[in-house]
């Protein structure tokens, strides 16, 4: 079997150069601490280096996301679009219980929606457009996506998912 091959301090793998080799930790894992090619300075698990996983500080100030092509962004970058505008969706209570919010849900409320093509987004609607979004918790996000399946399915409008919704919660089935 070959042996790996060691990076250390002055070599250069992506947009950065190694500074500091640290020893493995509990998991054999180890990281590196990195000057990237804008200047700032970042630990990384040197795997992620080699593999090529990690290319980059991800400071999108200096270098931006891929996946935000203007109005042509894919159901990830849309997502974290929503996330970089308006920060973390748990920042904020649930739009329709008032619980404590873990991500951000699409409204179906964009006349422009998109209709992811690859990835976990395959098939389902999303908008390049932030305002289209508002936090949810899981149980909430997961009803609100049901009802429009459901509504959708019988020809029925977002009006009408919206007052399932608040009928359901009415009588109890919403946390």
């Amino acid at each position: 079997m070959p042996r790996p091959i060691k990076y250390g301090p002055g070599d250069r793998l992506a947009s950065f150069v190694i500074l500091e080799r640290h020893p493995p930790d509990a998991n054999r894992k180890v990281k590196v601490t990195c000057r990237c090619d804008c200047g700032r300075v970042k630990l990384v698990h040197l795997h992620n280096l080699v593999s090529g996983l990690t290319t980059n500080c991800a400071d999108r100030a200096n270098h931006p996301d891929p996946r935000f092509k203007g109005d042509d962004v894919t159901y990830d970058g849309a997502h974290n679009r929503v996330k970089a505008e308006r920060g973390s969706a748990s920042d904020y209570p649930c739009a329709m219980c008032g619980g404590q919010a873990q991500g951000w849900a699409y409204r179906h409320s964009d006349p422009d929606q998109k209709i992811g093509t690859d990835g976990k987004g395959k098939g389902s609607t999303y908008s390049s457009n932030p305002d289209h979004y508002w936090a949810a918790c899981r149980s909430c996000h997961s009803r609100w996506d049901a009802a429009r399946r459901q509504m959708l399915g019988k020809g029925l409008s977002l009006v009408h998912a919206a007052l399932y919704l608040a009928l359901d919660k009415q009588n109890g089935a919403v946390a």
